[in-house]
């Protein structure tokens, strides 16, 4: 059913924001305006776009004079409005998914950059416990030995045991023992150099 246009109605309105017959121009109208913004943008939220269009037409219908002969139909006037407010709302959509699309590359970045960073201070405080560890006078060559070759090497625990004629109880113990000492020194270290 084709929408009349009431000059009544447009003259009414336009005098006033808060007139009663809003109401009536919204019952009237909202309809097509629906339509126009499913058929040009179907992924749109049609309500954002009416409402835009009701605070648009609230400051230009009192400018708006209606002569169909001259200006054309109102309903086309209107259409462009609609349409108008839909490209706004459609760049201004796609302009914040960009932004956020941008915050999560930055953040991801950032939290990639975090990882490397605390990656490579734990790297830096294992080296110098190590070297403290190995320089200490108070473990045995043969400890350090038996932790260089299995902990930092890789070699085999039941290689090692064989090649210093001892057993692989033995090897695990002194592994173990010497990593708890290694430990200890990255705690002291961490709460010294701790900001």
């Amino acid at each position: 059913m084709p929408i009349t246009t009431s000059t009544t109605l447009l003259r009414e309105i336009s005098g006033e924001p808060q007139h009663p017959r809003w109401e009536e121009f919204v019952a009237r109208y909202r309809q097509y305006m629906v339509e126009i913004v499913r058929a040009q943008f179907p992924d749109m939220d049609v309500e954002d776009v009416v409402q835009e269009t009701l605070i648009a037409l609230a400051k230009v219908l009192p400018s708006y004079q209606y002569a169909p002969d001259e200006n054309g139909r109102f309903r086309n006037y209107l259409a462009g409005i609609v349409l108008n407010k839909a490209k706004c709302i459609y760049r201004r959509d796609a302009k914040e998914r960009r932004m956020i699309d941008e915050l999560r590359v930055v953040s991801a970045d950032a939290r990639d950059s975090e990882e490397t960073q605390q990656k490579e201070r734990k790297r830096q405080l294992f080296e110098v416990a190590l070297h403290e560890f190995l320089a200490d006078p108070r473990t045995t060559d043969w400890a350090k030995e038996v932790f260089v070759r299995v902990a930092i090497n890789g070699e085999s625990p039941d290689e090692v045991a064989e090649a210093l004629q001892t057993n692989r109880n033995r090897i695990d113990q002194v592994k173990s023992r010497s990593m708890a000492k290694i430990r200890r020194l990255i705690e002291t270290l961490e709460d010294i150099t701790h900001v």
